[in-house]
C-alpha cells in the first residue's frame, strides 16, 4: 500500500491502470503489473523509482519493510532536502487532473444510475 501511495504521489496517477474493471485490476495487483510511463515520470530518479520498485515487490518476503524505506537512498536525499523541487508543481498539477477526471466519472455514473441522461 506505501508503495502504491509514493507512486500516486510520484507522479499523480495510480499504478495499475484508471479506467480498468475490477478483475482486470485485481489481476494486475497480484502480479505486480505496473510501469513507469512518460511523460508522467520524466524528472523523477532513477532512486526513487527503484524505491517504488522495491516497495511495491510482489512477493512480501522480498518487499522492504518500513525501516529499509526509511534507510533508502531516496529517503536519505529527501532527509537531506538534496532532492531537486523543478517537478513538483507538474506532479501537483497531474495529481489535480487526475482526481478531477475521478470525480467526473463518479458523477457521470450517478447520473446513468438514476437514469437521468
Amino acid at each position: 500500500a506505501c508503495g502504491v501511495i509514493l507512486y500516486i504521489l510520484l507522479c499523480g496517477c495510480p499504478p495499475f491502470g484508471t479506467n480498468v474493471q475490477i478483475p482486470v485490476l485485481f489481476k494486475r495487483i497480484q502480479k505486480g503489473y505496473y510501469h513507469f510511463p512518460m511523460p508522467e515520470w520524466d524528472g523523477v530518479s532513477t532512486d526513487a523509482i527503484e524505491l517504488v520498485k522495491k516497495m511495491m515487490c510482489v512477493d512480501a518476503s522480498q518487499r522492504l519493510s518500513a525501516s529499509e524505506c526509511l534507510a533508502d537512498r531516496w529517503f536519505s536525499k529527501f532527509k537531506e532536502q538534496s532532492l531537486p523541487s523543478s517537478q513538483l508543481h507538474s506532479m501537483q498539477q497531474r495529481l489535480k487532473e487526475w482526481n478531477a477526471a475521478r470525480k467526473m466519472k463518479g458523477a457521470v455514473n450517478a447520473v446513468t444510475a438514476l437514469g437521468m441522461y
